[in-house]
């Protein structure tokens, strides 16, 4: 069986070309991360700030979103994992006061 999914366009070249939001991984952001709202997600793959190198998982990069903000001034992260052939599949998405991070891989 096939898990539905929203299909994201990366808007970064050489990174990712597609990344998949799952529908039980957008109900666990619904559930565990409720402030985070579905369109922040989808720009912060659209159109990152900066992408980064996950410091936990070898297989993720970290989309970081500097302009989507909760009302802490934390900005968005969306840990994305690399699935191969320039597809990706959001993992969570959460709002961070984090100032550290793996290596960049993108920046504005």
């Amino acid at each position: 069986m096939v898990e539905p999914y929203q299909l994201i366009i990366c808007g970064v070249p050489g990174v990712l070309t597609e990344v998949r939001l799952r529908e039980v991984t957008w109900q666990h952001i619904r559930t565990d991360h409720s402030d985070v709202p579905y369109r922040a997600i989808v720009e912060t793959i659209e159109d990152p700030c900066i992408i980064c190198q996950s410091k936990t998982r070898s297989d993720s990069v970290v989309f970081v979103n500097t302009f989507s903000v909760n009302r802490h001034g934390h900005p968005l992260r969306v840990p994305v994992a690399v699935e191969g052939n320039g597809i990706g599949r959001v993992s969570s998405a959460y709002f961070s006061a984090s100032s550290t991070h793996g290596a960049v891989i993108w920046e504005r």
